[in-house]
């Protein structure tokens, strides 16, 4: 196990090996009777980490958000096509909870499953292990599919054979949910969706407002203490050039943040989050 300062005393400044890539260094796919579960395993970069040496929060999210995709595209419902998509899978919410986090050349394996749907919301989880298997982390996400054109959610029309792969387990008992902040918490800063932001679906990617949050607190804060559990929901697309207000509380035992847009008022996401001594 690294320390909590996550410095991987392995780690080289060179080596001829190294993965130069965010892309998987493995998968597989483990079909079990009715159940499902596709596994990627990463090896972190250098510019995949944080200040401490330790995969950050939005590194963590990039792996989760192409470990969804690459299974989702092995089971037959990404809806990709040459010229773009028939239908569009955005995140409503999602809740992480991290025991530590992977160093730099720390290999990890994302495991993941489709859990089903209530309705609308189709449910995904995963779990983060290292190298030897040990555990690091656990994720439960909600989704929307969304009509391309109308950008409204619609009921995912998903083949029989790939229903028989939905794994019906919780890889947690917390569940991400609606969050409930106030109107007093002070505005932190304001900042504009620019073109780095976006990402093909051509609005700002989940990833983005991940780096955003993590930006509002004090660089001391993020020396003393690790992220534990961040809950994020999603309540509207940001666009290009639109400009966010982001009001949130630095409070290590519950930290809350709100963004909101200012043209029109519209509160865009919200999130909570829990910090740990290191």
């Amino acid at each position: 196990m690294q320390d909590a300062g996550c410095k991987n005393k392995n780690a080289k400044l060179y080596s001829p090996t190294h993965q130069f890539t965010s892309s998987p260094v493995f998968s597989t796919f483990t079909p079990m009777s009715t159940e499902s579960i596709w596994t990627d395993r990463y090896r972190v970069n250098w510019y995949e980490t944080d200040a401490n040496n330790c995969a950050s929060l939005t590194t963590i999210c990039n792996f989760l958000q192409v470990t969804a995709f690459r299974h989702a595209r092995h089971l037959g419902f990404d809806y990709t096509r040459k010229d773009g998509f028939d239908r569009l899978w955005v995140l409503v919410r999602m809740l992480i909870k991290m025991d530590r986090y992977p160093a730099w050349e720390d290999e990890v394996d994302v495991s993941t499953w489709h859990r089903g749907a209530d309705g609308l919301v189709a449910m995904r989880d995963y779990e983060i292990r290292d190298a030897a298997g040990n555990i690091m982390g656990a994720v439960s996400s909600h989704w929307f599919l969304l009509d391309p054109e109308t950008r409204r959610p619609v009921v995912p029309e998903i083949s029989q054979e790939a229903l028989s792969f939905v794994r019906p387990v919780a890889v947690m008992d917390e569940q991400p949910e609606r969050i409930h902040i106030s109107n007093d918490l002070p505005l932190i800063r304001t900042i504009t969706a620019g073109y780095t932001d976006l990402d093909m679906y051509r609005h700002v990617n989940n990833a983005r407002y991940i780096d955003w949050i993590l930006n509002l607190f004090p660089e001391d804060m993020h020396h003393s203490y690790s992220i534990s559990s961040f809950m994020i929901e999603f309540l509207s697309e940001v666009l290009y050039n639109d400009e966010i207000r982001l009001f949130a509380s630095v409070d290590p035992s519950n930290s809350l943040v709100k963004g909101v847009r200012s043209s029109d008022s519209k509160t865009i996401f919200k999130a909570r989050i829990t910090w740990k001594k290191r």
